[in-house]
């Protein structure tokens, strides 16, 4: 192992299957980032790339070292020293277990001893990934309907050191995205703004806020839209707000878990909206329907995602300034 820091070092390495159903995806990544590495001692699973890499002498990172109670951690702890994040994408086949499995061995053999070992409901649910680290998307992508986690500590020459893996595994993504000729910052305050989507998106009816206060993480909402050729009402979960790149919402019905995830990423002309679809069943019953509808939701659902992106599109342009510039001038003539 590496001379580390004697307060407190979290070892990262965060894996992912990455399957959707984007036509990109058909250009997986096949080489490692630049200037990546496995960590010293530690390989990675068999036909894997490094997608995210991140070394800091000194940083703090969070780690869970019990599963969640209530819906609050349990014994949540925050590591400062030398940081090292990785993030690994495999290739599909093998279990979320599996490829765990392979890591927690290795590090039991470098003499970590174990601190949690837990599934998705075990853990906490979507809660417990909101409080663990990870690297951003899309370097790294966190399933928060299906994912392991394993924590493990060690003591070596004085220093306290801790290693963390989470794997997780998007094989059920429906993914429509488009690109905008303004800045993320100008596009997400168009995507954030949740009380004028009825005015911006078409099948949305209404938004009802149900938390008073600003929109933040934790806020909940009452959404009326138009799925599937049918009115449907829905309440809502506000995960995650990350300005000016991500808005992710998550909810439950009819025995499935869904969440929506807005993701904005800056490119040289502007800007690349993503609009991520996930769905999960912890019951036999709410598998079994998704079984009967998945291959009719996959077409339908990503129509009604890109029409969704398109109407957010449009808004985000009509404000950019160039569109100012030539209403300014319509309205001069």
């Amino acid at each position: 192992m590496p001379k580390l820091l004697p307060r407190g070092v979290l070892s990262r390495l965060a894996l992912l299957f990455a399957l959707s159903f984007i036509s990109a995806q058909a250009h997986a990544q096949t080489r490692d980032v630049a200037g990546a590495r496995d960590f010293p001692g530690i390989g990675r699973f068999a036909r894997s790339v490094v997608t995210g890499y991140q070394v800091k002498d000194f940083d703090a990172a969070r780690m869970q070292g019990a599963p969640f109670k209530d819906d609050k951690p349990a014994d949540a702890r925050r590591l400062e020293g030398r940081i090292t994040r990785i993030a690994y994408r495999t290739a599909p086949g093998p279990s979320i277990l599996e490829v765990s499995r392979n890591f927690e061995t290795q590090l039991a053999k470098a003499g970590f001893e174990t601190l949690l070992a837990c599934d998705t409901d075990a853990c906490g649910g979507i809660p417990f990934t909101e409080a663990v680290d990870a690297l951003p998307v899309p370097q790294m992508w966190v399933d928060g309907f299906n994912y392991h986690y394993f924590s493990a500590h060690k003591t070596d020459a004085g220093h306290e050191i801790y290693a963390s893996v989470l794997v997780s595994q998007n094989n059920q993504d429906i993914t429509a995205q488009v690109t905008v000729a303004a800045r993320p910052l100008m596009a997400f305050e168009t995507v954030a703004d949740i009380l004028e989507w009825p005015q911006i998106i078409r099948s949305i009816r209404s938004v009802e806020l149900l938390t008073p206060g600003p929109v933040r993480a934790g806020t909940r909402l009452r959404e009326q839209r138009i799925m599937f050729g049918h009115e449907t009402t829905e309440e809502m979960r506000i995960a995650e707000i990350v300005r000016p790149r991500r808005l992710r919402l998550v909810a439950e019905t009819r025995d499935i878990k869904y969440e929506l995830d807005h993701l904005i990423d800056s490119l040289g002309i502007g800007s690349r909206l993503m609009l991520i679809f996930r769905s999960k069943s912890g019951t036999s019953t709410g598998r079994a329907l998704l079984s009967v509808i998945s291959p009719f939701m996959e077409i339908k659902l990503h129509d009604e995602l890109e029409q969704d992106l398109s109407d957010l599109a449009a808004a985000i342009s009509a404000k950019s300034p160039a569109a100012r510039l030539r209403d300014r001038r319509r309205r001069a003539k």
